[in-house]
């Protein structure tokens, strides 16, 4: 009973915190306060700032003349700011402006570093895990044609817990060394996908 409760608590603390760091953004007058941060792949950034600024990202090109073209497929928060959550922040450097005030040059960049070593910058499509919960092994599949991949599960407050390769795009995952908990394994990092499952 008191695992069950305990594992509880811990998928709560998950949902509500991530894990991952959460960093904010500010405004002063006319600029991003800071106008620059350098963030780990998989943490958010929350913009806190006054209902006459957005957040748009564009491109280096665009980012440079002052301008506000949005980015293909780019981020966008709204008047007042809001929350950027880990998938839209991949690995790379995020160019953003204020659209009212590109400009007077309010802007600023996101750094996103991929800081686990030895992650392959794979494309990874449709990835799933199952048994979720599980207790001795998952299985690890994709779409991709995998071939001695690397993999890394965190636990959920992002310390790295277990790493090692998949064979091929259907492989047997053991975890019976964790503890019960929420752990999020990591496929190709940051060209792929994330995936949470319980350890039972």
């Amino acid at each position: 009973m008191r695992s069950k409760l305990i594992l509880a608590v811990l998928v709560l603390l998950f949902a509500i915190s991530g894990y991952g760091k959460t960093w904010k953004i500010t405004n002063n007058y006319y600029s991003y306060n800071p106008a620059s941060i350098t963030i780990n792949y998989g943490d958010t950034v929350v913009f806190e700032i006054s209902a006459s600024h957005d957040v748009r990202e564009v491109s280096q090109t665009t980012w440079n003349n002052n301008a506000n073209t949005a980015l293909e497929n780019g981020f966008q928060l709204p008047f007042g700011g809001g929350m950027l959550l880990p998938e839209k922040l991949v690995a790379g450097t995020h160019y953003y402006v204020c659209t009212p005030h590109a400009a007077f040059g309010m802007k600023g960049t996101i750094i996103v570093q991929d800081v686990a070593s030895g992650i392959n910058n794979r494309l990874i499509s449709n990835l799933s895990v199952y048994p979720n919960p599980a207790k001795d092994f998952i299985q690890v599949k994709t779409e991709s044609a995998l071939n001695d991949i690397d993999y890394t599960i965190t636990n959920i407050f992002g310390k790295r817990v277990q790493e090692g390769k998949l064979e091929n795009s259907s492989s047997l995952v053991e975890i019976k060394d964790l503890l019960s908990g929420v752990y999020i394994i990591q496929v190709g990092k940051s060209s792929g996908q994330n995936y949470k499952f319980i350890k039972k």
